[in-house]
Parts: C-alpha cells; structure tokens; sequence
C-alpha cells in the first residue's frame, strides 16, 4: 500500500529525510515495513530509502530510518508493506512522519491541511460555479417567462382570426346555399321537376373534398356500374354502420365504374380512393382501384390500389396514387378473385377525391351527375302523382300508401295504423309504376317483414294478433 505523490517542499539531492511510526505485527512469521521509494518525473524508479522492518509477533513498536534524497528526485512515496505468513493477527500503522531531519521527532499532521485546504478551495469554487449558474437559470427564467407571455398573446390574436374566419366561412355557405336554394327552387321546383332531396345534393356538390365517384354507395342500384355478375346485388340495412346501401358480390369478377373525366386530371395530382370493403370468403382477395387511361381507351397504369384478404370484415381502405402524364379519364375498379366461398364480398362508401393524400369523409356529391347535365339542368322530369291507396290487414287495421314520384327515379310511401296479419297469408302492395332496378327500402319504421321487387311489395305474414305501424320507404330507379 503506498502513498500519493510527495512533492511539496523542495526534494533537494544529498538532502536527508527520516521516516518514522508506529508498526504493529501480530502475524505468525510475516514481516511489516514502511519505505520510501524516490523517483524521476517520468516516473522512472531511482531507490529505495529511509525503509525499517518489524518482525513477526511483535506489539506496537516505533520505528525509524533515515536516508539521503538521490540525485534527479523529482517526488517520493511512503509504502507501508507486508510479506510472508499473515495468519494469526493484524499488521497495524499508525502515527507516520516523513520529515527532512535526520532524526524523528514528534509527530504531527500538518500536510493534512493541504488536503483539507484543497478541498475546502474546491467546494468554493462548485458553489461560486453553482451560484453563477443560479444567477443564469433566473435570467432564463425570466426571459421564458417573457416568451410564453408573448406566445399566449399570439396564440390569443390566432384564435380571434380562425373565430373570425369560421364565421365568414359560416357567412359565405349560408350565401351559397340560399343562391342555390333559390335557383333550384325558381327554375325547377315550380314544374315539379326536382325534389328538395337534389337541392341538397347541389349545395353539398359545392363542398370541398368532392366525391368524384357517382353512386359510390350504390344508394341508387347499380346505376353507373359494368360487368355486373348475375350474384353481384345491392344490400341495404337500417342498422349498417357502414351506410345503408351496399353491395355484394360472391362471383371471381372485376365491377368498374363509368368513365370519370368530370373533373380537369392535372398530371402529378394526387388523388385517392378509399372506402369501406367486406371479405368474408375463404381464400380470395377483395380489391379496389383506379385506372388510368389516355383519351384513345389505352391503359397507361394503375393508382390507389388496396387489397383486403380473405376472413375480414367490414374494414376501411384507403390508397393514393398520383395522375400520371396524358391521362383523359379515370375507372374506378371493385375486384374480387380467388375461392368465393364462405361469404360475400361487399364495397360500400366509395369515395374517389383529389388533391389530397388522406381520405375524408365520405360524400356522395357526384350522384347528382347521375340525373343532371350540369349541376343544375335535369335530364329528366318527375311525375308527380297524388293517388292514395289503402290495404286493409287481414284481421285489423290498414296500410294507406302512394307513389309520390314517378319520374327516372322513383319514390313509394306508405303508413301501416295498426296493421294485423294473424293468417299464415302474405299481403302485397303493386307499385303504381314499377321500377327498372329492383328498388331498395330506405326506411321502415313498423318492425314488419318486408320484401321488395321492381313490381311491388310483400308484407310477409306475422301471423300472430300484434298490431303494427310506422312508415315504410322505398326508393330506386
């Protein structure tokens, strides 16, 4: 064991030092000693000076040697050493001197001082450290404090503005909508030739993030739709979280939309398509995407693919893509291929948009192409009819109806007051004028068994003496 480096006070060769202290050896046949080495400032050793010994079984004893400093000594070290058979006791120092003497004298510890000295400099030093460094945390502080005042002043004028500019975009759709309320009233609802239901479909036309897909939730049949499979039909369910209208497919078959061209295709503008896909088959995959074509009819590629595999349900689709060069028009793709067995297929809430790369809500403002040249010009009238008709029920009460609209598209109302069926009959209703695709219940609100045709309507038997009412629509084309 040995010391720090000894170098305070000149280490003057030819210069005598004395070693001295207390040693205690309670070992079987080990030896304690106490030395000093002197060496270069390279660290090179130069000798060994100033050592004594105490033998093995001996209590505290003093002891002392003297030596010369060698020449080129630049710093010494005290070793306190022991060798040989430890067993038995302890090898006990206490009360060392190192002095330039030639005898021992008393002991003392003035070098500890140093220590104490350069530790006590030190802790001065951390804490003038730590209280600058106070001093600068309260500056910052301060000017942070400066800083948050000045941004929730900031962040109070953006408010003010976005409060100002929600109303006066709060001003400007209310001045739409009236402008389009009232052109659409004056030029067509005088004659009959537009429902207010088209009215809204105008105002919503005007949005941002159009739906560029008509008929994207198959709300009006399979209208704008090709290569129709025989299996591939329109569902529709009161409860579907997804919209009520969808449609299903159990055939390996691709279903593509009507050219899109409604829109300027601008090269490098990102479009995408998303919606809600159903797959509940064994092992196929169900599709959606957008080709692109040139004016000629040649493909030129293929955008905002996605793919839902086999075993899923209902489950949000979403892919970009980017219009590439001389694209003319766009075709919107529902594809399904693989072993169809096990469930349907279903697509619903298409939504095609553009300039964007995230899908927003779903809109359905293009199926107003679908009965319009121009947002506002009908291509057709509607047929109003007025004629009411009852059906009794076979043990009570009766279902009043009519056939409001008449026109290309079709509307059939009817209020059941406390229908009765308790036969095992079913009674049927024949539409005033029938549809050109199987038309879709849009609302029914009797808790009866319904069943629809282009021709009419089935009120399936309850058989049983519960009375019914509520409304039933039916929409279609």
């Amino acid at each position: 064991m040995y010391s720090s480096n000894i170098t305070q006070g000149p280490i003057n060769s030819g210069a005598n030092y004395t070693l001295s202290g207390w040693v205690y050896n309670g070992t079987a046949g080990g030896s304690a000693s106490i030395y000093v080495n002197c060496y270069e400032s390279n660290g090179t050793f130069i000798s060994t000076i100033c050592e004594s010994t105490l033998a093995a079984g001996q209590g505290w004893s003093f002891l002392s040697a003297t030596g010369t400093i060698p020449d080129n000594t630049s710093y010494l070290v005290v070793y306190l050493s022991f060798t040989g058979d430890s067993s038995g006791s302890n090898i006990s120092f206490s009360q060392l001197k190192l002095e330039q003497s030639s005898i021992a004298t008393q002991w003392s510890d003035e070098s500890s001082a140093d220590i104490i000295n350069s530790d006590v400099s030190s802790l001065s030093s951390n804490v003038s450290s730590l209280s600058s460094q106070q001093s600068t945390n309260e500056t910052n502080i301060v000017t942070l404090s400066s800083n948050v005042a000045t941004l929730s002043s900031d962040v109070s004028t953006i408010d003010t503005n976005v409060s100002s500019l929600s109303s006066q975009q709060s001003t400007n759709t209310s001045n739409i909508n009236t402008i389009l309320d009232n052109y659409v009233t004056q030029t067509d609802m005088t004659n009959g030739s537009i429902t207010p239901k088209f009215s809204q479909i105008a105002r919503e036309a005007n949005m941002s993030n159009q739906n560029w897909l008509p008929n994207s939730s198959f709300l009006y049949g399979l209208t704008n739709w090709n290569n129709i499979p025989s299996d591939f039909n329109v569902g529709f369910d009161n409860s579907f979280t997804y919209g009520n209208y969808y449609g299903t497919d159990t055939s390996t078959q691709t279903v593509y939309s009507n050219n899109i061209s409604q829109v300027q295709l601008a090269t490098g503008v990102s479009y995408t398509l998303s919606g809600w896909v159903f797959n509940g088959t064994a092992s196929g995959a169900a599709s959606i995407y957008v080709n692109c074509y040139e004016s000629n009819g040649t493909l030129i590629s293929t955008i905002c693919e996605s793919t839902l595999a086999a075993g899923n349900g209902w489950t949000f689709l979403s892919a970009t893509g980017t219009i590439p060069a001389d694209t003319s028009y766009l075709v919107v793709f529902l594809s399904f291929v693989g072993d169809s067995s096990g469930s349907n297929i279903g697509f619903s809430q298409l939504k095609l948009e553009s300039d964007t790369s995230i899908p927003t809500q779903w809109s359905d403002e293009s199926s107003a192409l679908l009965f319009q040249n121009g947002i506002f010009e009908p291509t057709f009238n509607f047929i109003n009819s007025t004629n009411s008709n009852t059906l009794n029920g076979t043990s009570a009460g009766s279902i009043v109806y009519s056939m409001p609209e008449q026109g290309v598209a079709k509307k059939f109302v009817a209020y059941a007051n406390s229908y009765e069926n308790d036969t095992s009959t079913s009674q049927s209703i024949t539409f005033e004028t029938s549809f050109t695709n199987t038309p879709i219940i849009t609302n029914n609100t009797t808790g009866l068994s319904l069943s629809v045709s282009t021709s009419g309507l089935t009120i399936n038997t309850p058989d049983s003496t519960t009375t019914y009412s509520g409304v039933i629509i039916v929409e279609g084309i």
